[in-house]
């Protein structure tokens, strides 16, 4: 359960607290999968907040998680998103010429 990874499949998104929850390494992310699985884990939560916030969440009445939720940023975090346009544009032309 990784946050956003910088990659271009996030661009354009942006943390509300970048201290607290940043837009996290490939590099990073990926040694701790590995990690991950040479210690037999079950489950990866980056960054290791989230874990905690995942615990809160869990025993809290949903009106409460969705203002913890909501104070976090997290609706207005793909306000910003972008993403891979060029691939997109260039999978739809791949589309529409293979279906000539």
């Amino acid at each position: 359960n990784p946050f956003f990874i910088r990659t271009g499949m996030f661009n354009g998104v942006c943390s509300k607290w970048p201290l607290l929850c940043p837009i996290l390494e490939p590099g990073y992310v990926g040694d701790k999968i590995i990690q991950a699985v040479q210690h037999r884990r079950v489950i990866v939560v980056l960054p290791r907040l989230f874990y905690y916030l995942m615990i809160v969440k869990s025993m809290s009445p949903d009106k409460v998680a969705m203002q913890v939720s909501k104070f976090c940023g997290t609706y207005e975090v793909m306000a910003s998103f972008v993403g891979r346009l060029t691939t997109i544009r260039s999978n739809k032309s791949i589309a529409s010429s293979s279906s000539s």
